[in-house]
């Protein structure tokens, strides 16, 4: 994820994540909402080098959630 990416999805004057930003919104409803959650804040918050490396277990569990509900998703999407 890039700075780019991060800046569209949060708001700028608080510096806090948009999860009603459309593009982000369908994946933080439903059985890896949680998941999502936790692992983009912790990339947005994140100072490391490289940025994001303490979050590699949560996007982890993220991917392993997104394939085993991969159907419920791709609905999700297809109604953007």
């Amino acid at each position: 994820m890039s700075f780019l990416f991060l800046k569209l999805f949060t708001k700028p004057q608080e510096m806090e994540i948009d999860w009603d930003c459309p593009c982000v919104k369908y994946l933080t409803e439903g059985p890896c909402g949680k998941i999502f959650k936790q692992s983009f804040e912790c990339y947005t918050k994140s100072h490391s080098k490289p940025k994001g490396k303490e979050c590699i277990d949560l996007f982890i569990n993220l991917q392993t959630c997104l394939t085993k509900n991969a159907s419920y998703y791709e609905k999700k999407k297809k109604n953007l």
